[in-house]
């Protein structure tokens, strides 16, 4: 995924948002920690510091920073978890700090 990031920001960005999609419908009762953590893995991947990715999204399309922002938060505001918290907080700062244009 990082290869993929880093050769066309837009497609990977938003490939992790139809990955989010998935992760989100995909257990009724609660989010699966496994694709928690395989989201918050790409979500670093694709917002490495200095990366080619990062500062083309942040340049083109600052949208998706918004769209994650508030997906993670509603999820965060939802979620009763310890485990899935933490995945969907350290995911949420990513991409507040993308939102807001802080290097991180």
């Amino acid at each position: 995924f990082g290869a993929e990031a880093q050769q066309d920001p837009q497609g990977a960005a938003t490939a992790l948002q139809s990955f989010w999609q998935e992760v989100v419908k995909s257990k009724k009762t609660g989010l699966s920690l496994v694709g928690l953590e395989t989201f918050d893995l790409c979500s670093a991947a694709l917002l490495e510091p200095n990366s080619i990715s990062k500062s083309v999204l942040w340049e083109q399309d600052p949208r998706h920073a918004e769209f994650f922002t508030k997906a993670i938060f509603d999820r965060v505001q939802a979620q009763g978890t310890s485990p899935t918290k933490k995945v969907l907080y350290e995911s949420l700062a990513m991409w507040v700090d993308m939102a807001l244009g802080r290097p991180r």
